[in-house]
């Protein structure tokens, strides 16, 4: 065995070691109100994503009470799983079926571009899950194997999907969030969902220099958690249940309001920005003012800085040692300028 495959196993563990302290430590469970973070913060925008939202939820409830004579199924099994009080059988079941209920929302968002009255008013993108479960995600130091990998795919001027390259395994930098299934609803396996996830997360924090916090859900049994992972903060809502109307109503809520709202409610921080020209990225930073000698204070001016390189990349996801970016405040005039040696700023996560 090499001695890289040696140390990157050892860093596992010990991730893994780090996500179970930080779960039992740090974790809040049960907390109201975590939904309604996703909401849009444009009126507008909130207001039809309530009524698209409200509207999903009536379309559904009414397959769910048609006979299942009728033809009325989606991916053969969703509308008959649901029917049978969403049961568990094996772990792995879950996906597809799970799968499929975001593939129905996702799908009647899309539609409701075409009714809107005002571009000011649409869904910016829909959220669906990658096509395969289980997967292997690459562009990482450590490859774990996700159960479900759920990506944002933005909607064009025209009300259609723009599509990016697609590649036949998920990729770190096109994550939104991931679903982390575990086949009861106990406390027990909850966490355990939860450290899971956190494990994913830091990955993600390596390679999205833009994020400040990350969505995650669970699925454990037929419920359904929503968590909110920072670096400083460890939420997940209350259970919403798909077997029960209210749960699935609350859960449609989500999917809708993570299409309609603005970057920055996904967890983007909306003071970074990837220049694909240069290759590097822009940081807005408030500048600073002397104030009574010694103190300075924030102004209503901003400095740009730019960077490619961190001097710390979610060594903790806590405290210190987050992430740090060395940047300059001299823009690149091309890709092979703004070399690290010529940075003279770190500049830490917002």
């Amino acid at each position: 065995m090499s001695s890289k495959s040696t140390g990157t196993k050892a860093h596992a563990e010990l991730y893994k070691d780090e996500a179970r302290e930080y779960v039992r430590k740090r974790l809040w469970l049960d907390v109201d109100g975590l939904v309604d973070l996703a909401a849009p913060i444009d009126g507008a925008l909130k207001r039809r994503a309530d009524i698209v939202a409200k509207n999903i939820a009536k379309e559904f409830e009414a397959i769910l009470l048609a006979s299942p004579l009728n033809g009325t199924d989606f991916d053969g099994g969703l509308f008959s799983w649901i029917r049978g009080g969403a049961a568990i059988g094996l772990e792995k079941e879950l996906y597809g079926h799970f799968e499929a209920f975001m593939r129905f929302i996702a799908e009647r968002v899309l539609r409701s571009t075409h009714v809107s009255r005002s571009d000011l008013s649409r869904p910016k993108r829909i959220v669906k899950a990658f096509d395969k479960h289980d997967v292997k995600v690459e562009g990482a130091e450590q490859s774990y194997r996700l159960d479900i990998f759920i990506e944002c795919v933005p909607i064009g001027p025209d009300g259609k999907l723009v599509e990016t390259s697609k590649s036949a395994k998920p990729r770190y930098e096109k994550m939104f969030t991931v679903v982390e299934a575990k086949k009861t609803n106990s406390e027990l396996d909850v966490r355990n969902a939860c450290t899971q996830l956190l494990i994913y997360m830091r990955e993600a924090y390596i390679m999205q220099w833009n994020i400040r916090h990350i969505w995650g859900l669970t699925l454990c049994g037929n419920a359904v958690r929503v968590c909110s992972f920072g670096n400083d903060h460890l939420l997940v809502s209350r259970d919403m249940k798909l077997s029960e109307k209210e749960g699935r109503a609350k859960f449609i809520q989500l999917l809708v309001y993570w299409s309609f709202c603005e970057e920055h409610c996904l967890g983007y921080d909306p003071t970074m920005s990837w220049l694909p020209e240069l290759k590097c990225w822009q940081i807005e930073v408030p500048s600073l003012q002397a104030n009574d000698g010694e103190k300075q204070t924030p102004t209503a001016d901003s400095k740009l800085f730019y960077t490619r390189s961190t001097i710390a990349a979610a060594e903790h996801l806590f405290g210190r040692h987050t992430r740090s970016f060395l940047a300059t405040d001299t823009k690149p005039v091309c890709t092979e300028d703004t070399a690290a040696e010529n940075c003279s700023f770190v500049i830490k996560d917002s």
